[in-house]
């Protein structure tokens, strides 16, 4: 079946395509309750998983909307193609303020954080998945007034919630990102094979080279643990991740001379 310029296969519980002008895109959809899912499995030479990079975009409400995101989302992609460096901070700083306050931050998140919704595509990290901010905003509102109305018969717990939110509200007003203070850094635990930073293409962005190499001297220079209960295991995580920081110095700088001069 040929729709929206792709050549559709049933899959028995779904359907999945190939974008004709552009075979490396692979729209997928299939019903699960009362909508249907929509993704893009993308061919990525090299890529771990056999899939590439799977793109999971926001589910519709019947097949042919799901069909329709999905081409609309890759005709998007090729039009613009990925976003850069700060575009990334500016959407990270402007989702999740709270989660996100410095650049290192986001750095931990996208390159050290293992499952972290992010990949490599094109030399760039992009995220692998959709982001609604008027979904998210709804949603946001929706929980925090379920909570408000499940603690309306704990008046001390709702007010110290409530002096916690106008805090944060705050605290939110604060344009990001934060300055750097240069102090010792609490870094997730990376892993050579899974974090991202230990995988940066050869194609890898000029932008995304440079934030890259800045996060493998941060994870070498000031990688810190003092928060664990048990000193030891905080001790070794933060080696770790030194020693990764390093090795990852080495390799992009043997493979990019140009970084040496940094």
């Amino acid at each position: 079946m040929k729709r929206y310029g792709v050549e559709w296969e049933s899959t028995g519980d779904g359907w999945r395509g190939t974008v004709l002008d552009a075979p490396r895109y692979h729209p997928h959809t299939w019903q699960f309750g009362s909508i249907h899912q929509c993704v893009v499995d993308i061919d990525v030479k090299g890529a771990s998983d056999p899939r590439g990079v799977h793109m999971c975009l926001a589910a519709q409400k019947t097949r042919d909307d799901a069909m329709a995101h999905a081409i609309e989302w890759v005709r998007g992609y090729q039009a613009v193609g990925p976003a850069s460096v700060e575009e990334t901070l500016e959407e990270c700083f402007a989702h999740y303020p709270t989660l996100y306050r410095t650049r290192l931050n986001v750095a931990d998140h996208l390159f050290c954080v293992i499952g972290n919704g992010y990949d490599w595509l094109d030399g760039a990290v992009i995220s692998t998945s959709e982001y609604e901010p008027e979904r998210a905003a709804m949603e946001d509102a929706a929980w925090r007034e379920r909570l408000r109305e499940s603690m309306k018969d704990m008046p001390e717990l709702l007010a110290k919630m409530e002096a916690r939110d106008a805090k944060e509200a705050e605290e939110l007003k604060r344009p990001r990102p934060f300055p750097d203070d240069g102090q010792p850094v609490r870094f997730y635990p990376a892993s050579k094979g899974y974090s991202l930073l230990c995988e940066v293409p050869d194609d890898v962005r000029p932008d995304w080279l440079a934030f890259a190499y800045e996060t493998a001297r941060a994870l070498r220079d000031r990688s810190a643990d003092d928060r664990d209960e048990d000193k030891a295991s905080g001790d070794r995580r933060a080696e770790n991740n030194r020693r990764i920081g390093a090795d990852v110095c080495a390799d992009l700088e043997s493979r990019f001379p140009q970084l040496r001069d940094v």
